[in-house]
């Protein structure tokens, strides 16, 4: 216990003597959630850019354009629309760029008769929404009568904003790659430059080497997790609903998890390019399955059941649980279950096949 009392100030005291990973920790995370967080923040309102082709374009088939001011003045009369006209060119290079999710053009079936064609990406479900709502306003202005009579309610509230399901997913990320890029690349850089082989004629055992990573990471939590959460409570209003207990909780089981799969990842290699590497290719799908951006439920269903046993998906679910639905220990105990059973094999298998130094 005496080793590794002393092993786990040493963790803490490379930690704090290493300018570029303090910075990494405690402020990347933050300027992450700045960024998407008002970027994507959807309290605000947004007006829709509709493209609507220009008068006389005969660049597409059938002279679309032909209507396009009796289409300017129906959209312009419209609140919160921005009306952006342009030829089919400069309005097709603006879908591609994401720049607009709606093109208009028209053309002449006789007289009096005059059909609106819409432009855009079928399988984007906002070019989707935008389509069926603009033919809905045009078609009121045009004098059809609804069927049946309807009424909007916005649901607004605390957790239906982005950044309020983006902050416990950030946290979990940033818990993961710094145990990866952290933990992982010291180990193997202590291996490289011969510290462990130096270890290696003490009577200290791989276990208790590799046990002191786990408990120095849990520790250096509070210091990653702390600026970002105070941070995003300041800034968005931010709040944890449910058991604060539970949350810290489950933080510290995430990075004992992620850190025991650092610990294995660099049991055995001696080279830092070699750890970047693996880190890169373990951490990315592990971000794009947790849902930690956006919802699993794009996802196909076999990928869903899958992804729920990875451990970045369990934090990512417990964590939002216990902030946003005011849940606690009971509600998040399959998510501990599996953050526990990495966190033990990872051990476990970590001090089986970790190697002192560099054969040879």
């Amino acid at each position: 216990m005496k080793s590794l009392y002393q092993l786990y100030l040493a963790r803490l005291r490379e930690f704090r003597r290493e300018p570029s990973a303090f910075f990494f920790v405690l402020f990347v995370p933050v300027l992450w959630m700045l960024v998407l967080g008002f970027a994507l923040d959807n309290k605000a309102p947004q007006s829709k850019k509709i493209g609507v082709l220009t008068q006389g374009d005969q660049s597409s088939p059938g002279g679309v354009g032909s209507g396009s001011n009796k289409i300017h003045e129906i959209l312009a009369s419209l609140t919160g629309v921005t009306v952006v006209n342009g030829s089919a060119e400069q309005l097709q290079t603006r879908l591609r760029r994401g720049e607009l999710n709606l093109v208009l053009g028209s053309e002449k079936l006789s007289d009096e008769t005059l059909r609106i064609i819409y432009y855009f990406d079928d399988q984007n479900p906002e070019a989707q929404v935008d389509r069926l709502w603009v033919d809905r306003q045009i078609q009121g202005l045009m004098g059809q009568k609804e069927s049946l009579a309807t009424r909007d309610e916005a649901v607004t509230g605390y957790g239906t904003r982005y950044v309020d399901f983006l902050v416990p997913g950030l946290l979990a990320v940033s818990i993961l790659s710094t145990s990866l890029f952290g933990v992982g690349m010291t180990i193997v850089s202590h291996r490289k430059d011969g510290l462990l082989k130096q270890l290696f004629v003490t009577p200290l055992r791989p276990s208790s080497y590799l046990v002191s990573h786990v408990l120095s990471r849990t520790t250096i939590l509070f210091a990653e997790g702390g600026p970002l959460l105070l941070a995003a409570w300041l800034i968005f209003g931010f709040k944890v609903t449910g058991s604060w207990a539970a949350f810290l909780g489950l933080s510290l089981l995430g990075a004992g998890a992620t850190t025991a799969l650092a610990t294995l990842l660099g049991s055995r290699l001696s080279h830092t390019g070699a750890m970047n590497g693996l880190s890169n290719l373990l951490m990315l799908p592990l971000m794009l399955l947790s849902g930690a951006w956006f919802s699993r439920h794009h996802f196909p269903q076999w990928l869903q059941t899958f992804s729920s046993y990875l451990p970045l998906t369990a934090l990512v679910d417990g964590l939002r649980k216990v902030a946003l639905e005011g849940l606690g220990w009971e509600a998040v105990g399959a998510e501990a279950q599996i953050l526990v059973v990495y966190m033990v094999v990872g051990v476990f298998l970590s001090s089986r096949l970790f190697k002192w130094y560099e054969a040879g």
